[in-house]
């Protein structure tokens, strides 16, 4: 990683106690506590008002340290516990484990002010493919695309979901650090303290060591992983090519969807990822015959052994229905979800 040390020459980065305190402010209510145990609201509490000179003094006071922060000044030795994170392990539908990772307060306070000014910046550079990342509304959007595209297609069309195994943990973090020199060299000191050496994952008495993916409970993480992936998925020469971080979505007619999913599945590999053909899906839009279904079925299954074909009504993206005529089925799937919260809610 030597090759992607910052650059000496690279000028010192200053921002404003305005642009400070509304990044405090910004942070949601009921945020949680990273290893330090510190939460954005102690922040936010400390520089209000009420608290008089004191606010005042500590905005001074955190402007500074985002300050040191932004332009790597922070010890090699802090590094692991500074940018490591708390983590919480949630239970899957299937048993598995889900980690779910909080990071320190300071360096989520530092990725947000660093990564505001760059919002109109990747939008312009991820648009239209990327919609997790600079987008309001991506969710909405990627959904209302996904549904205009059934509704005009002609012909035999479908609808190839790619999913990626273990995408956040497994992006390689020299592509992370390259993207982010290409793209940030502003604020590229912080980010190369942050992930060119190993940082702790805390639970418990337990402590794990991180190397690889991007880094757990940072603000600038769904960033640096887009970026990192771009390179690939923009590539991709179909009527649809939408992506959610790792969440791809890619329609058109068969052959030509095949030999895009060639083009991610070929290119993954060199950032670190592979596909999970058993968590692929292939909804096959419009009506066609028996014979054609089995066709484009047969061709899919060449490439992707365990790639499953959906009814249309279970037909989803990101949660939401595809098909209208399905939209009660899934409603009532989570109408019986929020009973079952509201009856352990008693627990």
């Amino acid at each position: 990683m030597l090759s992607l040390s910052p650059s000496s020459t690279t000028p010192p980065t200053y921002f404003s106690q305005n642009q400070i305190q509304a990044a405090i402010s910004s942070f949601p209510h009921g945020s949680g506590a990273g290893p330090e145990g510190l939460t954005p609201q102690h922040l936010k509490d400390c520089i209000s008002i009420s608290a008089g000179d004191a606010s005042t003094s500590l905005l001074t006071s955190l402007t500074e340290l985002v300050h040191h922060l932004t332009n790597g000044h922070l010890p090699t030795a802090l590094r692991p516990f500074l940018y490591g994170a708390q983590l919480h392990g949630l239970r899957k539908n299937n048993g598995d484990l889900r980690p779910i990772a909080v990071g320190c307060t300071y360096q989520r306070l530092v990725a947000k002010v660093c990564l505001r000014p760059y919002i109109s910046r990747l939008h312009e550079l991820l648009q239209p493919s990327q919609l997790r990342v600079s987008t309001s509304w991506g969710c909405e959007a990627a959904v209302h695309a996904t549904r205009s595209f059934m509704a005009q297609t002609q012909g035999e069309k479908v609808l190839l979901k790619l999913d990626v195994k273990n995408a956040f943990n497994s992006i390689r973090r020299d592509t992370v650090l390259q993207a982010a020199k290409t793209h940030f060299p502003e604020i590229y000191p912080f980010i190369w303290d942050c992930y060119s050496s190993k940082t702790s994952l805390f639970h418990g008495d337990f402590r794990l060591d991180s190397a690889t993916g991007a880094q757990h409970g940072d603000t600038l993480g769904p960033a640096l992983f887009a970026l990192a992936i771009h390179g690939v998925t923009s590539e991709v020469k179909s009527d649809l090519n939408l992506w959610y971080l790792d969440d791809g979505r890619i329609g058109g007619d068969p052959q030509t969807v095949l030999n895009n999913a060639a083009i991610i599945r070929n290119g993954l590999p060199s950032v670190g990822l592979e596909i999970n053909n058993s968590k692929c899906e292939l909804p096959i839009v419009n009506n066609t015959t028996s014979q054609e279904r089995s066709q484009t079925t047969n061709l899919f299954q060449d490439v992707f052994p365990s790639i499953s074909i959906p009814a249309p009504d279970l037909w989803q993206l990101l949660g939401s229905p595809l098909h209208q005529d399905s939209t009660p089925l899934h409603l009532e799937a989570k109408t019986k979800m929020l009973d079952n919260i509201i009856e352990n809610l008693e627990l």
